[in-house]
């Protein structure tokens, strides 16, 4: 699957919002599937540039570690079933 720039995104979303031509017409022109061009500008009319923007969600070493349960957090079978005692 292609990945599109959110400056890119922007463009052809204002492209379609200014009136220059349906979502069809802009597929052909910008190179782009007519639904991704629908979908763009949804998300655009929800939630503003953020809504073009990537939804990336990585982790940082530092956040991993600090929420990783240590081994000591962590029980067995038999704990679980003896209620833990």
């Amino acid at each position: 699957m292609k990945k599109y720039q959110t400056d890119f995104k922007l463009k052809v979303v204002k492209s379609f919002m200014a009136g220059d031509g349906r979502a069809k017409l802009l597929a052909r022109q910008w190179s782009v599937p007519e639904e991704k061009i629908r979908t763009w500008v949804s998300h655009y009319r929800l939630h503003g540039i953020d809504g073009l923007r990537p939804k990336r969600s990585t982790y940082s070493a530092q956040f991993i570690l600090f929420f990783r349960p240590s081994s000591s957090e962590h029980y067995g079978s038999d704990d679980i079933c003896s209620g833990g005692t």
